[in-house]
């Protein structure tokens, strides 16, 4: 799930059911704010779901 830090910092947590951290990529800490996860959550996700998931090219 993606909490928003600031007004330009992310981190992405994964969590299982339970609420325990699951991360399923072990590189980099996705548990850490960057820059770089809010660019890709603002840009890079929607252009993903709307240009790729949505016309069934995945």
């Amino acid at each position: 799930m993606p909490i928003t830090t600031s007004k330009r910092r992310l981190m992405l947590v994964e969590v299982d059911r339970d609420g325990r951290p699951s991360p399923s990529v072990p590189f980099p800490d996705l548990t850490k704010p960057r820059m770089a996860t809010w660019y890709a959550d603002r840009y890079g996700l929607p252009l993903t779901y709307f240009m790729r998931i949505l016309r069934g090219k995945v």
